[in-house]
């Protein structure tokens, strides 16, 4: 993380944190303040983070479970997976 994405994120954290605990109230206690971070900088803010902190608060307040879980789907189905014979087994026990 860059200095300016760092210093964004800490401003950020308190609102980050705020809409963890609502999807926790929820029932999604896997999705932290990390996960929601991610999909902000690698998907909803990719172009263009909002200029104005009334924005950012807003965006991150509007933001839905369903929103974060269709991007983890998509990361997934995106991401490259190693193959069985790349797998040390002894990482399982």
């Amino acid at each position: 993380m860059n200095e300016h994405s760092f210093s964004l994120f800490k401003k950020l954290e308190p609102w980050l944190n705020l809409k963890t605990t609502e999807f926790h109230l929820l029932g999604y206690k896997q999705i932290s303040k990390d996960d929601l971070w991610r999909y902000l900088t690698l998907f909803s803010w990719k172009r263009t983070i909002p200029s104005h902190y009334y924005e950012q608060i807003e965006h991150i307040m509007q933001l839905t479970p369903n929103d974060y879980l269709d991007f983890a789907s998509v990361e997934v189905l995106v991401t490259p997976s190693c193959s069985l014979e790349d797998m040390d087994i002894n990482d399982l026990f």
